[in-house]
């Protein structure tokens, strides 16, 4: 005991001491931080459903996994807003951020079509579902993300065309993502 007590050593000993601690507090304190974010802990231990993890994190969600149950394996999807389908589990078609969607491009530059005009694009292009995820373009324009639309008629064009053509399939009011279908013509 004496020889640990010692001069020489107690130093080392005392820095290897305030080390192990200093390590310790920095361990708890992430683990902390990683459990307040991302609450990864009760999703291990079944208090939190996958669902309830993921939600926070990716807007479109319910409504993806809801599309998946759905939409018939043949089905091609429009995503305006959305690149991130990682749970749709079908054919899309999507802008990355920063890019303004080619459906509002399409609209700008063929002069505010009539709804028939539109459908005619959409349907040559072959797509049968449109997720028009409005409120997570809107943020991201609002952040500098993707750009603005050339024209808010671009916008209420697309609005009418879905009200008019599209039928909903499934809606997250609260995120405001929205599955329509395309229905096959008489």
């Amino acid at each position: 005991l004496a020889g640990l007590l010692a001069p020489r050593t107690r130093p080392a000993r005392l820095l290897a001491a305030a080390l192990l601690v200093a390590a310790g507090a920095s361990f708890s304190v992430s683990v902390l931080i990683v459990e307040r974010y991302n609450r990864v802990l009760p999703y291990f231990t079944g208090r939190l459903t996958r669902e309830q993890v993921l939600a926070p994190w990716l807007s479109s969600y319910m409504t993806q996994r809801e599309g998946a149950a759905l939409l018939p394996n043949t089905a091609l999807v429009l995503s305006v807003g959305e690149p991130r389908l990682f749970y749709l589990g079908r054919d899309a078609r999507f802008e990355v951020d920063g890019t303004l969607p080619a459906i509002y491009e399409y609209i700008h530059l063929a002069r505010h079509p009539d709804p028939d005009r539109l459908d005619l694009y959409l349907r040559g292009a072959g797509f049968t579902h449109i997720l028009d995820a409005r409120d997570i373009h809107a943020r991201k324009v609002a952040r500098g993300v993707s750009p603005a639309l050339p024209c808010p008629r671009d916008r209420i064009v697309f609005e009418n065309y879905l009200r008019e053509k599209a039928r909903p399939l499934s809606w997250d009011q609260e995120h405001g993502v929205f599955l329509y279908e395309l229905p096959p013509k008489p």
